[in-house]
């Protein structure tokens, strides 16, 4: 998934310490924490506390993963802006936003201010990967723009599963290392835009729903 391809391949994993610092908003069950290598710092963000406990007492992803993993309770954004603040930038390599998979999206997570706060974290070359799968809403448009506004590129990564019970999932990674975005690796994995990005910009002040209904 784009997931795997933007902390598998990213370069730093090809250096002699090859530890990543890796942020994800969204919990789930944990999962993208098999992607972990002894040395690296996983860093969880999960609004709902109830999301921890299940993911602790019912999957065993965060407590055999070999990275470090942390989870923070709080709203993503408000928590990220908080650290900022009191601690600094995290200095992510990569920045994983995972919260848009339901049917009640957190719409200031995908705003010109979130984005913003989101490279305050993340190193000069970091990625960020926003996983955009949903039966509701299209979200590519949203996420290309702010790519644009960030002066970055944007490639899509669409994974179709390995087997009957895996679904299709969308990521789009965001960037501008170019040494990850030239990786043979990368570029196989890229699924090509069909189509011109609509001018659809959020902010905190304006959105609009109906633009991205997937009618």
């Amino acid at each position: 998934s784009g997931s795997g391809v933007a902390i598998n391949y990213h370069p730093a994993r090809r250096t002699p310490e090859g530890q990543l610092r890796v942020g994800l908003i969204g919990l789930g069950i944990g999962t993208i924490a098999a992607y972990g290598r002894p040395g690296d710092t996983f860093r969880f963000y999960e609004i709902n506390p109830q999301t921890e406990q299940i993911a602790r007492k019912y999957f065993s992803y965060l407590h055999q993963g070999n990275a470090r993993n942390e989870v923070v309770i709080g709203d993503g954004r408000i928590s990220l802006a908080r650290e900022l603040i009191s601690n600094g930038p995290q200095q992510f390599d990569v920045l994983v936003v995972d919260a848009f998979s339901g049917d009640a999206i957190p719409i200031h997570l995908l705003t010109r201010e979130a984005v913003d706060l989101y490279w305050q974290h993340l190193k000069e070359d970091g990625i960020l990967a926003v996983h955009v799968t949903n039966i509701h809403v299209d979200l590519f448009d949203v996420v290309r723009q702010l790519a644009e506004h960030s002066g970055r590129t944007a490639i899509h990564i669409e994974d179709y599963g390995d087997n009957y019970y895996e679904s299709t999932n969308d990521w789009v990674l965001i960037t501008n290392n170019g040494e990850f975005l030239q990786d043979r690796r990368v570029r196989s994995s890229i699924t090509p835009w069909r189509t011109k990005a609509k001018p659809i910009f959020w902010t905190d002040d304006f959105s609009n729903l109906f633009e991205i209904v997937d009618w």
